[in-house]
Order: C-alpha cells, then sequence, then structure tokens
C-alpha cells in the first residue's frame, strides 16, 4: 500500500488518518 492513497481524513483536521507500523518479531520501541 503506497501512503500516497491514504487520506489524511474525511473532516481534518478534525478527523485524521494515522498509521502505526508494529514490526513483528522485533525488539520493542520506546
Amino acid at each position: 500500500m503506497s501512503y500516497d492513497n491514504i487520506s489524511p481524513g474525511k473532516n481534518s483536521p478534525e478527523d485524521i488518518n494515522v498509521i502505526i507500523e508494529i514490526p513483528a518479531n522485533d525488539v520493542p520501541v520506546k
């Protein structure tokens, strides 16, 4: 999936879309 295809949200700035990447089998990030 390309980040260019993700909209900022239907009613920005009140609603926003975010992407949280959780790497599998890796050390935790603080």
